[in-house]
């Protein structure tokens, strides 16, 4: 397991702000989130486990008194198949990346 790293996430803000993560800076690369897998609050902020666009299990920690962001790696692979949440032969994507904003 990798350290904490501070990085730069775009979210979505519906009711609230920084409701989700939708993307994220790790290293060299920009990731989108591909599956939020948990949530969850602590004293010192909210905590995201995801599945990122590169396969990679990330967790991301939202300092929300000083709103900055951490990453780190939690594993290499998500060795569970992704089923898309779309299997409409109409799709233009073909169900593929179905829960990625657009």
């Amino acid at each position: 397991m990798k350290e904490w790293t501070r990085t730069t996430v775009r979210c979505f803000s519906g009711y609230k702000a920084n409701e989700r993560p939708v993307a994220f800076q790790y290293g060299d690369a920009d990731l989108l989130v591909r599956k939020i897998i948990k949530s969850w609050y602590e004293p010192k902020g909210l905590y995201f486990r995801i599945m990122a666009n590169d396969r990679h299990i990330y967790l991301l920690e939202h300092d929300a008194q000083n709103d900055t962001w951490q990453v780190k790696q939690m594993s290499t692979r998500w060795e569970q198949p992704f089923t898309p949440k779309s299997t409409n032969d109409n799709d233009p994507n073909n169900g593929k990346f179905a829960d990625l904003p657009r």
